[in-house]
């Protein structure tokens, strides 16, 4: 019988499919819950840029402590806002521990990373099982796992400003190279249009032809 695997990660950001800034996260962002609130800053939060780290890091830390998070997390969390940066071996440590976790709860994983098209690689693991059904049913242990363990860890990992900046100078990059593809397939683009624009113009066009043209 042939087994079933599930990518589990509390938050995977596409950096073509999704405008950077826009902090939307695929896959239902699979802990729905902890995706309430986004990173906007509160009023009267600490920096004058709404999606700043002093920001993204502050609601991360009361978010994680209103919903369970355990002390790890909270470390990793508070060393992360100490620093100014959330490093990559940081979010390591917490896909580790929420893949220990799963492990210690029932279920089969080995740890994965997504290495996205721009470059930034992110820690996460793989849930195994011998078929859908068990997959299905060990869901709320992949939750809870996530939400104790690595959740908001990995979302301000891929959300912080150096994880952003890498996207944004991919997509700069892939700007000429969407526009030709688009034009190359018979849509004319606006000179004046940006990255993102271009990004936005290719979904539609993917969308419009049921994936026959797909040009990001």
């Amino acid at each position: 019988m042939k087994s079933r695997s599930r990518l589990n990660s509390s938050l995977i950001v596409d950096p073509v499919r999704l405008r950077v800034r826009a902090f939307v996260a695929l896959m239902g962002c699979l802990l729905a819950s902890g995706c309430a609130g986004g990173t906007a800053s509160p009023s009267g939060g600490v920096g004058d840029d709404p999606t700043s780290f002093a920001d993204q890091v502050k609601v991360a830390i009361e978010q994680a402590e209103a919903g369970g998070a355990s002390d790890d997390q909270l470390s990793i969390l508070r060393e992360a806002q100490d620093e100014g940066v959330l490093t990559f071996e940081q979010a390591h440590s917490a896909a580790l521990a929420t893949l220990d976790c799963y492990i210690e709860g029932g279920g089969s994983g080995r740890y994965y990373e997504n290495v996205e098209d721009s470059g930034l690689v992110v820690p996460m693991y793989m849930a195994l099982a011998k078929d859908d059904a068990t997959l299905t049913r060990l869901e709320p242990l992949m939750d809870a796992c996530g939400t104790r363990e690595g959740f908001w860890v990995n979302k301000l990992y891929q959300l912080q400003p150096v994880s952003q900046e890498t996207r944004d100078a991919y997509l700069r990059k892939q700007g000429p190279v969407i526009r030709a593809c688009l034009e190359d397939h018979g849509y004319a683009t606006d000179p004046s249009a940006t990255p993102e624009e271009l990004v936005q113009q290719a979904m539609k066009v993917d969308f419009d032809t049921n994936g026959a043209t797909n040009c990001y």
